[in-house]
């Protein structure tokens, strides 16, 4: 089972990949998690990714493609995907990959919340990088660059959408409905 979980910055995508990753055996991969790992043992790849995290900006996508293709190719039993693709470069480069080693995406599944919602969730979380104007500006990179991606898996008859402002348990609950579906 190949899954991409997709959703602005607060929506519960680690939380949902990590449940998921538990109840089907299949690795969590997360570019988010990779990133933050890399910059708090400032490797060459954290010292690159560090000025990008603190603006809430993209990293190059010379840089996320070959970090997530790499770990793609090591699951060979399936995936829950978190945080990538963020744009359509990503979509299309994560097509490739599926392509070139004989995989399918099986679901995108999109966590829908409420910007206020969002902004609450993330002020309480208490990241480094979880301040106002970080918080805003993760914001309008998303929507310039990752609600496309939805338009994509939409288009393909990927993309299914869970309501976000339930509780934990009960998005859950709805992923592993879609997910029993596979």
């Amino acid at each position: 089972m190949n899954i991409v979980l997709l959703g602005a910055p607060g929506t519960g995508k680690s939380l949902q990949s990590d449940l998921i990753s538990k109840e089907y055996s299949i690795p969590h991969i997360s570019i988010g998690h990779i990133l933050r790992e890399n910059v708090a043992n400032n490797t060459d790849l954290g010292m690159i990714a560090r000025p990008y995290l603190e603006k809430g900006e993209l990293i190059p996508n010379s840089i996320s493609i070959p970090l997530i293709t790499d770990r793609l190719l090591r699951a060979n039993k399936g995936f829950v995907l978190d945080g990538f693709p963020r744009n359509i470069k990503d979509a299309n480069a994560l097509d490739i990959i599926m392509d070139e080693s004989n995989r399918k995406l099986d679901l995108a599944i999109h966590i829908d919340v409420d910007d206020e919602t969002l902004i609450g969730r993330l002020l309480a979380r208490g990241r480094p990088d979880d301040i106002p104007e970080v918080i805003v500006n993760r914001f309008v990179v998303y929507r310039r660059e990752t609600e496309p991606v939805l338009e994509y898996y939409r288009n393909r008859g990927l993309l299914v959408t869970i309501d976000g402002k339930q509780s934990v348990q009960e998005i859950f609950e709805d992923i592993k409905e879609l997910l029993n579906q596979y």
